[in-house]
């Protein structure tokens, strides 16, 4: 974890129920999506106890519904369950994790009251973007834990001295649109990226302009607008919305973010942001089209796109917001 109390030492707890994957088809890799972090003394022996236990109940019910019997090894909890067992199956790991899920944020509640909230500098109320929602909403317990960390404490060292990674080849982008599509843009863009002094930070916006300049977005007749930046809360928990572009096409305002790194965006990143970017819209009373938030991949060149805001994404949303505004001040 990026920060971290003094004389405490971080333990992913579980990842709590936030949507069942079987309703929305892709809004997590497991039967859960949300975050559920707890920071513990290293002393203490409760944490340890509280995991190990509830981690051995969710291996008894695994084992019990696949292959019942005494002589049933653990290794056979990973076969794949069979037919005639997979509804009782679902019911039961739905069951239980909505268990785990109360337990662990009651044990938080418990520990944020009795020892109150670590004094490391960081914000005291949650506040994250609509990117890092996205992500954490894709991604196991350590990177959400990473993530998080770092929208709470984003002034601490090394991150307090470290300029955005790709922002010399985000400001060429923005010049070209800026200028009305001059191709002399991109040589300047590229003159001032030969000038950074790390190699490997070099390349990589090297790489991010000769993909633009290669891209179909590079042709399109964009007008580029302001930046803005939205907010909107639930609870004390804050979401953040600042796209990489804002811009007209034909009249009609669009919002644009970048993929930079040098792999494959996941599709479902992409449509996570756009929902959760377009209830921010909602929130501040701006109404957008929402196939109108696009996120550029400019590593495969795809550009992604929806045509609606699922319910299950504004759900899931809501339920993560609760517990990490419950966890926050354990961080």
């Amino acid at each position: 974890m990026a920060a971290r109390a003094r004389g405490t030492e971080p333990h992913v707890a579980s990842r709590a129920l936030s949507g069942s994957t079987s309703q929305t088809g892709n809004l997590g890799r497991s039967h859960s999506s949300a975050l559920v972090i707890r920071s513990l003394p290293s002393t203490s022996r409760h944490s340890v106890r509280f995991r190990c236990t509830v981690a051995s109940r969710r291996r008894r019910v695994v084992r019990d519904e696949i292959a019942p019997g005494p002589s049933t090894k653990w290794s056979n909890h990973r076969q794949p369950c069979p037919a005639d067992l997979r509804p009782r199956f679902q019911a039961l790991t739905h069951k239980h994790t909505q268990l785990i899920h109360r337990l662990i944020v009651s044990s938080a509640e418990t520990e944020a009251t009795m020892m109150g909230a670590p004094n490391t500098g960081g914000k005291t109320m949650p506040s994250l973007t609509v990117r890092a929602m996205a992500e954490m909403l894709r991604l196991p317990a350590h990177a959400q834990a990473r993530i998080l960390a770092e929208q709470k404490y984003p002034k601490q060292e090394p991150q307090a001295f470290r300029t955005p990674y790709y922002q010399q080849a985000l400001v060429g982008i923005r010049n070209y649109f800026r200028s009305g599509r001059n191709v002399s843009q991109i040589s300047i863009a590229m003159s001032k990226i030969e000038g950074l002094g790390q190699e490997a930070r070099r390349l990589n916006n090297g790489r991010v302009m000769t993909s633009f300049q290669k891209s179909t977005l590079a042709e399109r007749a964009l007008i580029l607008e302001k930046v803005p930046h939205w907010r909107s809360s639930l609870g004390t928990v804050e979401f953040r919305l600042s796209p990489d572009l804002n811009v007209l096409e034909n009249g009609e305002n669009r919002l644009l973010f970048f993929n930079f790194r040098n792999m494959k965006f996941d599709p479902e990143v992409a449509k996570l942001t756009a929902e959760i970017s377009h209830w921010v819209l909602e929130r501040n009373g701006i109404k957008m089209p929402i196939d109108h938030i696009e996120y550029v991949d400019l590593f495969s060149g795809d550009i992604y796109a929806i045509k609606k805001r699922r319910a299950a994404t504004t759900k899931a949303v809501a339920e993560s917001a609760k517990i990490i505004e419950t966890l926050w001040p354990t961080l």
